[in-house]
C-alpha cells in the first residue's frame, strides 16, 4: 500500500479541521449560560475558573465531540460506499433512479410545505 501526498488535499483537510474546531468552540460556548469563545479556549488549555471548567468539560464538550465524531463517521461511510460501489448512481449529485427522484421530489415538497406552516402537510402534491 502506498500513500500519495497531495498538498491541495492536505490544505483542504487542514482548513476543514480548523473550521470544525472553531465551530466546536462556538457550540461549546453557546447555551443557557453563554460562555465567550476566549473563555472556552482558556478552559480547554487548563487556565479557566472552576465553574466554567465544569460547564465546558463536563456538560458541553462531550456533546460537541460526539457530534463531530458522528459527522465524521457519516462522511467516512459515504466516501467508503461511493468508492466500493464505483457506480455513477452512488454519486452525491445524482439521483439516477426514478424512485430516487420521486423520493427527492416528495421530500422537497414536504419540506417546503412544512416551512410555510408550523405543522407538516397532510398530503403533498408528489406521490410518496
Amino acid at each position: 500500500m502506498s500513500l500519495r501526498w497531495e498538498p491541495r488535499t492536505a490544505a483542504v483537510c487542514g482548513v476543514l479541521a480548523a473550521v470544525a474546531a472553531c465551530a466546536a468552540v462556538l457550540v461549546v460556548g453557546s447555551g443557557e449560560f453563554p460562555i465567550a469563545p476566549p473563555d472556552v479556549v482558556r478552559v480547554l488549555l487548563g487556565r479557566g475558573d472552576q465553574a466554567t471548567e465544569f460547564i465546558v468539560t463536563t456538560l458541553r464538550l462531550p456533546r460537541a465531540v460526539t457530534g463531530l465524531l458522528a459527522g465524521l463517521a457519516l462522511g467516512l461511510s459515504g466516501a467508503i460506499f461511493q468508492s466500493i460501489s464505483r457506480n455513477p448512481s452512488a454519486a452525491p449529485t445524482s439521483s439516477a433512479s426514478r424512485p430516487g427522484r420521486r423520493r427527492a421530489r416528495c421530500c422537497r415538497s414536504w419540506c417546503s410545505a412544512a416551512a410555510r406552516s408550523r405543522s407538516p402537510p397532510v398530503r403533498s402534491r408528489a406521490r410518496c
